[in-house]
């Protein structure tokens, strides 16, 4: 089973991805590959569509279906109709219609949340080779969302999703493989796929691929490859690669140190509010070193900002570490480092 912290960051991440998904969609057929916000297009679709949707055209049924149910290109939003025409399409074998209208079982909109019928619709798309469908399977088992969780079953659909080209898929099958079920674990195809889904772009696995190039999991250690995967993933606002990326140039740990590099990263992954960056940030202020002189005021800043969020062993080194700064700063001073902190908000970086 996928540890507990792991699970939750999945079930947040996953939620996420099902929507992104089937709100998203795949293209309506008719549309030009694309379900696009030109009112007037929409509508000359739609006006084309209804008679064949009305003669039992499977894929004409899809597209007034989306049309009235999302209440595009002007036509006015109407759940019940959508639903009719969705229902229909998705009986006549329509991939799409199965795959949506499994979205909107999953998620209640519209409708009550109907689990089984959900899974159902999905395999059914599944069957026909829609790999998003495939996707949603993988994060039903994966999440336990309305089935018994099986790790080895999301791992069946997301290796579906991922061979039908589903961008997502190659990342949690690193994860399932890295920290899924014991009898799953496999830290050399866990570094394949992660590495697959890295160069497809997924920040997120850019990092892992970095982690695993650090530690030498599932295959050599390489320094140079792990800096420069943690650094596409730092860059792109990833608080974790970002905060290894400090600890790396502050320690000279398979680079050359660096401590302004260090108090870069370190800045980046402390905005975000990463509760380790912002101690190691203090320290770094409190001792200094080569290239980079100590900095009470800011120390006193970023260990006040930590004490509450830190563990216990840090929170109380931070603890101290205020009172004891705190004599040796002006008042001037300290009223500026205290308008700072009750100032302070993290900004999470998205990408």
């Amino acid at each position: 089973m996928i540890r507990m912290m792991e699970r939750n960051v999945f079930w947040k991440t996953l939620f996420v991805l099902v929507l992104v998904v089937f709100i998203n969609g795949d293209p309506i057929p008719g549309l030009g590959g694309e379900i696009v916000e030109n009112q007037q297009t929409t509508q000359d679709m739609f006006r084309q569509s209804l008679p064949l949707a009305k003669s039992g055209d499977a894929a004409a049924q899809y597209r007034v279906g989306v049309i009235y149910f999302d209440g595009l290109g002007g036509v006015p939003k109407d759940r019940k109709e959508g639903l009719k025409w969705l229902r229909l399409a998705a009986e006549g074998g329509f991939r799409e219609a199965q795959a949506q209208l499994g979205r909107i079982y999953e998620t209640g909109e519209g409708v009550n949340v109907d689990y089984a019928q959900a899974r159902e619709l999905y395999e059914a798309a599944a069957a026909q080779g829609h790999g998003k469908a495939a996707m949603a399977l993988g994060a039903m088992y994966l999440t336990g969302a309305g089935v018994s969780q099986n790790d080895a079953q999301a791992l069946s659909w997301f290796s579906v999703a991922n061979e039908k080209g589903v961008a997502e898929a190659a990342y949690y099958l690193g994860l399932l493989y890295e920290t899924g079920a014991e009898k799953i674990r496999n830290p050399e195809k866990a570094r394949h796929y992660f590495m697959q889904a890295a160069e497809q772009g997924n920040v997120q696995a850019q990092f892992k691929v970095g982690e695993f190039f650090t530690r030498g999991i599932g295959g050599e250690q390489n320094h140079d490859l792990a800096l420069s995967w943690l650094t596409k993933a730092a860059e792109a606002g990833h608080v974790e690669a970002q905060w290894y990326l400090g600890i790396m140039y502050a320690k000279g740990r398979g680079v050359e140190q660096n401590l302004r590099k260090a108090e870069e990263w370190y800045l980046r992954a402390a905005g975000q509010g990463h509760p380790s960056a912002m101690f190691n940030l203090a320290l770094l202020y409190e001792t200094g070193g080569p290239q980079m002189a100590a900095d009470p005021q800011q120390a006193y800043i970023w260990f006040s900002l930590c004490e509450t969020v830190v563990e216990e062993g840090p929170r109380e080194y931070a603890k101290k570490a205020v009172e004891k700064i705190q004599t040796g700063l002006s008042d001037q001073d300290l009223e500026r480092a205290e308008k700072e902190i009750s100032g302070f908000r993290p900004i999470i970086e998205i990408y």
